[in-house]
């Protein structure tokens, strides 16, 4: 597991607070796996990437996730926590093949899972319609009908949905779908677990918090801001503490 430290965390913090989506979760993932070159960040599959992002979650800011969920039928705001080992566990299977064969409605489709740099392109389109045909694009290789070619466009509806359901049995981590139950109404339902943007809030938080810390300790002792974030966690609190005392 890597750790984002505290001088690189208000990097990348800096770096993707202007930056959409999928492009910030990219730079999450290239501070969570500082060996990798940006290409080969954009070629991990979506599993692959949720699985980095779990472990460096873990190691920068503990194994505990803490949120709210909003209960779809009674709107009552619902407190989960879990465990990252949980999730990481859930729907982990290294050895699942990252292509396939699916054969439907009379159609031979030879396709490939999901990867970062196809959801970048995707993040690009102008509407929600044209980015799924633009991941439909990106993982099916080559279609045939009774030996002949078919177009991509040409995809009955039906074959892209049980496509859908091929590429989650393949990457079964690219979707973290979590069964919550409102302790209110007794209404459960599944919700998507954006590990990307979960990750993005706490380094927010933190790079906040390192903001005040380094504004104070700078002001009281002159000391620079590298000085400062160098220090321990626990050092950093007593200089805090008798700043203010």
């Amino acid at each position: 597991m890597v750790a984002i430290e505290n001088a690189r965390l208000l990097k990348v913090w800096e770096t993707a607070q202007s930056l959409p989506p999928v492009a910030r979760g990219l730079t999450l993932l290239a501070a969570s796996q500082p060996g990798l070159s940006m290409p080969q960040v954009a070629a991990l599959t979506l599993g692959q990437a949720n699985r980095y992002l779990l472990a460096t979650r873990e190691a920068t800011f503990g194994p505990q996730l803490r949120g709210v969920a909003e209960c779809p039928a009674c709107r009552e705001q619902l407190e989960v926590e879990l465990a990252v080992e949980q999730l990481a566990a859930a729907g982990s299977d290294e050895t699942a093949p990252a292509e396939g064969v699916l054969e439907a409605d009379g159609c031979v489709l030879h396709f490939r899972v999901l990867r970062q740099a196809d959801l970048l392109r995707a993040a690009d389109c102008a509407d929600l319609e044209s980015a799924r045909a633009s991941l439909v694009r990106a993982c099916a290789q080559q279609v045939t009908r009774d030996g002949a070619p078919v177009p991509i466009e040409e995809l009955p509806q039906s074959v892209v949905e049980q496509l859908a359901a091929q590429l989650a049995v393949c990457d079964p981590e690219a979707e973290i779908l979590l069964v919550l139950t409102c302790l209110s109404c007794a209404q459960t339902w599944c919700a998507l677990l954006d590990v990307a943007q979960f990750l993005w809030a706490d380094v927010c938080s933190r790079a906040e918090r390192l903001l005040c810390d380094v504004d104070v300790l700078a002001r009281t002792y002159g000391w620079s801001e590298e000085a400062i974030l160098g220090l321990s966690p626990l050092r950093r609190q007593h200089y805090l503490d008798l700043a203010g005392s």
